[in-house]
Order: C-alpha cells, then sequence, then structure tokens
C-alpha cells in the first residue's frame, strides 16, 4: 500500500475504514486481523494508495488487558508515535510490526507501506479490439475491458479440437509506445494460470516481433505476470502462452482476470538468491543471522538498466524441527520508478532433516572442544565456571559410542555459540 505524507496520522482504525469503503464490508475488528487482510488485499488486488488530504481523527480500542505495540523499521520514512499514531514522513519502503500480547500469548502481524512510490499509469484500453485463439462463452474478452475484480477471460479449454498455445491479441485504436504488459491471474481458481509466454508487437497487424519471453514455476501461481522491455512503438500486441496449469479434462486452459499495457519504465526483474540450508533444530533467529539479508538489492528495469531498490524483509512460517522450506520475501521501493506487479525478492531456508549418519566425523567437535578449553583458562571467575560445565558435558556426549551426525552437529554448535563474542549467560 502506498502512504502520502500530508501531516495526517495514518491509524489503525483508519485503515480499516479504508478496507470498508473499498470492498464495502465490514472490517475485522481487532489491530491483527485487520493488518492482515490489508496485506492480503494489497497481494490479490491493485496496489492500495490511501489519499490523507482530509482529515482524520479515529481511535484504536483494545481488551484492557492486551497489550498492543507498534513499530516501523524505517522511523525517517513512516514513524510512530508515543500514542500509536503512524505518520508518513518521507519517500521509501517501512515495515509496520504489531504486536499484541494478552494472557501471555503473542500475536505479530506485518505491513509493508511505501510512501511517495511512482504510480505506474495504465494505457487506456477504451476502443480496443480483443481477439483470441479461443474463448470459453462463459468467460468472454469482454470480461477484459471491465471493472469488475471477479470477471476473467478464459480459452475455451473443454474444446478438444485446441491445443497449446493460445493466444490473446490487443489492438489499440492508435499506435503508441508500449514498455510492459500486466496479466493478473484468475485468483478463483489456478486453472488456466500462466507458466510460460511471449509478448510480441506488430505496427500493422501482421509482422510481429518477439519482445519478451518469460517462464515461472507453479509455486506462485495467483502472482501478476509481467512482461518488460524497452519501449517500443506499436498498434498490436499479442500474448503467445505455451504453458499453464491444466487440470485433468484440461486441452488448452488459459485464464486472465486483468491486463495492463504501460508505456513508462517500470521494475521488470528482481535478483535470485540461493536456497539456503540450515540443521534441523535451526533457530529463526540463528538462520537470519546467517543469512544477513540486505537492505538494498540491483534491480533490473524494463530499458535494461539496474537500479537500487530498498527492501523491507517479511518472514513466512518457519518450522526447525522438520524438513521444509521458509519463504521470506522482500518487498521492493525505487525511487522514481513504478513496480505495477509488486515484484519480490524470494529467499528460501531449506530446513534439513537430521543426518542419522553413524559414525558420524567429529573433527569440528573436537576443534570446537579445543578452542573451549582455551577459553575457560583466561575466563573469568563466573564465565569460566560455566564454561567448564559445558565443557564436561561436552566430553561425556563425546564419549558416547552411539551418537549420530546430528547429534554431532548440535553439540559443535552449542560450543561454538558459547564462543562467540555476544555469548551472554550459558
Amino acid at each position: 500500500m502506498n502512504l502520502h505524507p500530508s501531516g495526517c496520522p495514518v491509524t489503525p482504525s483508519l485503515l480499516r475504514r479504508f478496507l470498508a469503503d473499498m470492498e464495502n464490508a465490514p472490517c475485522p475488528g481487532d489491530l491483527s486481523a485487520c493488518l492482515g487482510r490489508i496485506e492480503q488485499l494489497a497481494r490479490q488486488e491493485e496496489p492500495l494508495c490511501l489519499d490523507l488530504s482530509s482529515s482524520w481523527d479515529f481511535c484504536m480500542s483494545a481488551p484492557g488487558d492486551a497489550v498492543v505495540s507498534l513499530r516501523s523499521c524505517a522511523p525517517s520514512v513512516v514513524s510512530i508515535d508515543e500514542t500509536g499514531l503512524m505518520h508518513a514522513l518521507g519517500s521509501g519502503i517501512a515495515k509496520i510490526t504489531a504486536r499484541c500480547v494478552r494472557a501471555g500469548r503473542t500475536f505479530q502481524a506485518e505491513l509493508v507501506v511505501r510512501v511517495n512510490e511512482r504510480q505506474a499509469a495504465a494505457l487506456p484500453l477504451s476502443g480496443a479490439v480483443l481477439t483470441a485463439s479461443s474463448t470459453n462463452p462463459e468467460h468472454p474478452l469482454a470480461n477484459l475491458l471491465n471493472d469488475d475484480p471477479h470477471a476473467f477471460w478464459q480459452s475455451d479449454y473443454l474444446d478438444r479440437t485446441q491445443r497449446m498455445p493460445q493466444w490473446l491479441c490487443v489492438e489499440l485504436p492508435q499506435e503508441t509506445l508500449i514498455s510492459a504488459v500486466r496479466c493478473s491471474p484468475w485468483r478463483g481458481h489456478t486453472r488456466g494460470a500462466i507458466l510460460r509466454a511471449a509478448v510480441s508487437l506488430s505496427r500493422d497487424g501482421v509482422q510481429f516481433r518477439e519482445v519478451c519471453r518469460r517462464e515461472w514455476d507453479e509455486s506462485h501461481v495467483f502472482d501478476d505476470r509481467l512482461f518488460a522491455f524497452p519501449a517500443q512503438p506499436a498498434r498490436f500486441l499479442r500474448i503467445t502462452v505455451d504453458w499453464a496449469v491444466m487440470h485433468t479434462g484440461d486441452s488448452n486452459a488459459v485464464s486472465i482476470a486483468g491486463l495492463s499495457l504501460y508505456s513508462e519504465p517500470v521494475v521488470s526483474a528482481v535478483p535470485e538468491r540461493p536456497v539456503h540450508p540450515v540443521r534441523c533444530g535451526t533457530p529463526l533467529e540463528k538462520a537470519l543471522a546467517a543469512l544477513r539479508l540486505p537492505d538494498r538489492l540491483p534491480v533490473t528495469l524494463s530499458t535494461g538498466e539496474q537500479r537500487m531498490a530498498d527492501l523491507v524483509w517479511s518472514c513466512g512460517p518457519y518450522r526447525p524441527d522438520a524438513p521444509s522450506l521458509c519463504e521470506i520475501t522482500g518487498s521492493v521501493f525505487v525511487e522514481g520508478v513504478a513496480d505495477p506487479a509488486r515484484l519480490r525478492v524470494r529467499q528460501l531456508v531449506r530446513v534439513l532433516p537430521k543426518d542419522m549418519t553413524t559414525p558420524p566425523d567429529k573433527t569440528a567437535l573436537y576443534q570446537a572442544m579445543q578452542r573451549l578449553q582455551q577459553a575457560t583458562r583466561t575466563a573469568e571467575d563466573g564465565r569460566r565456571a560455566q564454561l567448564e560445565t559445558l565443557l564436561t558435558r561436552a566430553e561425556s556426549f563425546n564419549a558416547l559410542t552411539g551418537a549420530v551426525r546430528h547429534d554431532v552437529d548440535v553439540w559443535t554448535d552449542r560450543l561454538l555459540d558459547a564462543l562467540a563474542p555476544s555469548a551472554g549467560v550459558l
């Protein structure tokens, strides 16, 4: 969502009121649910934009025994005063963390806020003529030209004479510069989500030249599909889908709920990051410390140039005690450049299965024990006693004959953590 500085405080109740106005439905009464709904809406619909030009005065209520706190990761962009009011101060991106503690239980929700982000103006499609290789009569091409967020175009996927590829062509009223195309998926179902497609341009509708080809996996089928390239004049645009998510009985399923064309430079690609493996049982804090997630990264624009983007990171569910994948997403902000597809840098953390190899290699454990012995000799009295206790327990473990590699790794990490300069009471 985007905030525009105007001196007006942004309160959780204001956000709830805004959502109610947007959807004509009552908003959740509690702060955490409200923030969660805003984030969900921001992911699934058009980017939210609050116009704070008028005055607002709302209050947030909470149970008397609940403690609610708000924190901004970038106070120079969005600050939160002692009363809990949020103020947009300058251009940039910030993550607002809402934390609620009640009856010994803690709930936390996050909201990414962009201030003064450039908004890309989509080219008007009024007067455009749309054609397609096939069309499901219940979901015609006209659905791409109306404002119904639940309407979509779909190929005639039950027609057995049709096969991939399927195409969609847009004929504009006049020739214009085109730099990007954004296809919004049908979010009611995965059927027809684009996995591989190309965009071609033409000035006469006869000779087309391919300007962009993209491919995605099935892990984020509800993300917008962005095709970006250096701006070129064209009157005809064709999207050719080679592959999409199809189910039993489908022969050519393609579904598109929204179509937007742009002429200005936009953020077109973000860097890929390698999967980061961690040992089973690794706490999230330790995994994040090892990752050292950057707060700035270069991104690619549709012009082909690279610009530095500010990032804020949000962590998904993390299960340290079972083999799993945790996705950490980085929301980007580039000064003066629009990001219509809301691209995110994705960092995967893979929790590995327990290594049950036996007999294990204890080389790293021996080295850690030797370092601990040296540290014990020079430590102050209070800390020396703690290190000696830890060393005795490590020696007892080392004497075991049935240990597996996972247990050895756990003990090695425990000793190395104790040797760290910032290590506190063991």
